[in-house]
């Protein structure tokens, strides 16, 4: 029984570290027809400590385009999404705040505007 309770407060504490995030930002990967592949390394590894290994391993975040989603340049015109480029640098705003984390359902995240450099 000491260790299930163990256990609960250190997934507990694990799960309360996390901070989640309204925003994220990365190079493009891939353009897909209704969502973007982006490196979002920084994101994921937001939360280590000072001193604390970094996975060497890249993470990519799966953001989705939905009609409503704003996608705009630098100066703030409005783009297609066919002006996305692999390479290009993008600051996403998410729908709603996630936990942006290693695993691959918290890197799934839909976009509420999307701003080119």
């Amino acid at each position: 029984m000491k260790h299930i309770l163990f256990l609960s407060l250190s997934l507990l504490l694990l799960v309360s570290c996390s901070s989640p995030v309204s925003s994220i930002e990365g190079n493009i990967e891939k353009v897909e027809e209704d969502h973007l592949k982006i490196d979002c390394s920084e994101v994921v590894n937001r939360d280590k400590k000072e001193g604390e290994a970094v996975d060497s391993k890249g993470y990519f975040c799966l953001v989705d385009i939905t009609e409503d989603t704003v996608l705009m340049n630098a100066n703030g015109d409005e783009v297609k999404k066919n002006d996305l480029r692999t390479g290009q640098h993008v600051e996403i705003t998410l729908l709603k705040e996630k936990n942006i984390g290693e695993s691959i359902e918290s890197r799934k995240v839909t976009a509420k505007e999307i701003k080119s450099r």
